[in-house]
């Protein structure tokens, strides 16, 4: 005797409206997140841009070269420091800015006028000084400026 098989269709399968919806919350978080890798990849980019221009700043405090520290303000910056206000501000400030400095805390904000990056900058040795770098890009430009620089033994005075 001889077995002959034969074949029968598969039933069908209906796709579920909850695996449906399954699927777009999948595909919702997925496109969700890497928006936001992609937000971050940006930020990341434009703060290390405005911290190039900061650690310019640290350095010509270190080699105690205001002109060329005056030259990375923006105009209203330059209004209101003279190369030799800055160099006296320097020289007051090598004394207690011993060792290289770490940077502590970077704060980011992005406005409708552009954005602005403040790092703070944490000398080691003592005593400890903290100093303030804010440098800024407004809407439309394609460079950093410093806009203020400031300095202070409590690092909670740079916050406010």
């Amino acid at each position: 005797m001889e077995t002959v098989l034969t074949e029968r269709p598969l039933p069908k399968r209906r796709i579920k409206l909850s695996e449906i919806l399954l699927l777009i919350v999948l595909l919702a978080l997925c496109i969700f997140l890497v928006k936001m890798l992609a937000d971050q990849l940006s930020l990341h980019h434009e703060t290390q841009a405005a911290k190039t221009v900061s650690n310019r700043v640290i350095d010509d405090i270190a080699k105690q070269n205001a002109a060329d520290a005056r030259s990375l303000g923006d105009s209203g910056f330059q209004k209101a420091h003279s190369a030799a206000q800055l160099t006296a501000l320097f020289k007051q400030a090598a004394l207690i800015t011993h060792g290289k400095p770490m940077i502590v805390k970077q704060l980011v904000n992005n406005d409708k006028y552009g954005q602005a990056v403040g790092v703070i900058y944490r000398y080691p040795d003592k005593p400890v000084y903290y100093v303030r770098i804010v440098v800024t890009k407004p809407k439309g430009a394609t460079t950093w400026h410093m806009t203020s620089i400031s300095g202070n033994a409590s690092e909670a005075s740079l916050l406010k």
